[in-house]
């Protein structure tokens, strides 16, 4: 998997918690081999996705908020593979996968 530094800090409390993917770029490698994390070994429905935000350092963190579904889709479709390269069709179908 593919992180940005801020996304392995949130996750990992440190951005330089993995490797770098190649030595000219900035963005991180999670291997999904079973070291760190794994793949699910069958499909399986899909019962929620969280977005990280920024760390907070008061009692109530870590917290959960709902967001709408408005701006769930807006985070999605930001955080997805090749926006510039996809058209209205290819994103529909990727979002229908």
């Amino acid at each position: 998997m593919c992180l940005w530094p801020d996304a392995v800090e949130k996750l990992l409390g440190d951005k330089e918690a993995l490797p770098n993917l190649t030595p000219t770029w900035d963005k991180r490698y999670l291997a999904l081999d079973g070291g760190r994390a794994r793949f699910a070994e069958k499909k399986l429905p899909l019962g929620a996705v969280y977005l990280l935000g920024e760390r907070a350092m008061d009692e109530r963190a870590p917290r959960i908020e709902n967001i709408s579904p408005r701006e769930a889709l807006l985070e999605l479709v930001q955080n997805t593979y090749m926006n510039a390269l996809l058209t209205k069709e290819q994103r529909a179908a990727e979002l229908n996968y």
